[in-house]
């Protein structure tokens, strides 16, 4: 999740690994810290060959945040594909910059809890996959991959549920800050279907993985805390490892949580930190 105010600079979606490290090379000679307060969103922009993305850049983002979870290889070269949702508050009207960007492209509209929805084939892979766009409100934009998640927001839009996708109970919200302008969490669930979790990923094993918690500042010099759960002491040494390139220091917060400090330094620093990042968080590239 994204907040406090900023300008959206959107760089594009890598679709090759010399693409990608030419855009992350791009962005990063800007400001490091716009890349994280875009995060919940850059993917979503990306999925209409970066018309959104380019449509919406300069506009001023008020709010960001996704709801993802089965994360799994695709069928091809692409990125991890996914069941989510990613939203988007503006701080202007929207609506034109987004039928402009889609009306490009073969689309369907269907009705979903009393909102149009645009429906747009796109290639992930070599698989076509079915996108769902929704502007509910003038600067709202929602993004999902599937019909269920699009229902499932546009309907707690409309009605106070007293469930929660993260309850309160999860030990990884003690850690964020109030102060973070990006934060994250990822709950790991021993059944659910999800090839980027401990259980099966080959980034690292930790069978006894809980989750962790990620705040960053948008202060220079930049700085990562990221809170790793686990009841597995070896657990907490391997993911410790996946950032050994970068961080400076880690430390025993509690008997199951252990706390990584990593400041962002250097564009290089910025590259490989994003990397595994996007990695944790599900979003890993197959190239």
């Amino acid at each position: 999740m994204s907040k406090k105010p900023y300008q959206l600079k959107y760089f594009g979606v890598g679709k090759t690994w010399v693409e990608m490290q030419e855009l992350m090379e791009k962005a990063k000679r800007q400001k490091h810290e716009d890349d994280y307060r875009t995060l919940p969103i850059n993917v979503a922009l990306g999925f209409a060959d970066d018309e959104l993305g380019r449509g919406l850049s300069g506009k001023t983002v008020l709010f960001g945040i996704e709801g993802s979870k089965r994360f799994r290889a695709p069928h091809g070269n692409a990125g991890s594909r996914y069941d989510g949702c990613h939203l988007c508050w503006f701080k202007e009207s929207i609506r034109e910059e987004v039928d402009q960007a889609i009306n490009r492209f073969p689309k369907r509209i269907v009705h979903i809890s009393e909102e149009a929805v645009n429906v747009m084939s796109v290639k992930w892979g070599f698989e076509s996959v079915d996108i769902f766009i929704a502007t509910p409100k003038k600067n709202l934009l929602v993004v999902t991959t599937d019909q269920t998640d699009m229902e499932t927001v546009l309907n707690r839009m409309k009605t106070k549920q007293s469930n929660r996708a993260l309850p309160a109970s999860f030990p990884e919200w003690s850690s964020i800050s109030s102060d973070s302008s990006f934060y994250a969490i990822r709950h790991f669930n021993k059944f659910s279907e999800d090839d980027m979790s401990p259980y099966c990923s080959s980034l690292w094993e930790d069978p006894s993985a809980v989750g962790f918690a990620i705040c960053a500042s948008t202060y220079r010099p930049m700085k990562q805390v990221l809170c790793y759960y686990s009841k597995n002491p070896s657990g907490h040494k391997a993911f410790a490892g996946l950032f050994k390139e970068v961080y400076v220091s880690d430390k025993k917060i509690s008997e199951h949580c252990s706390q990584i400090q990593i400041p962002i330094r250097t564009p290089e620093e910025a590259m490989h930190f994003d990397f595994i990042f996007g990695a944790l968080l599900g979003h890993m590239p197959y190239l």
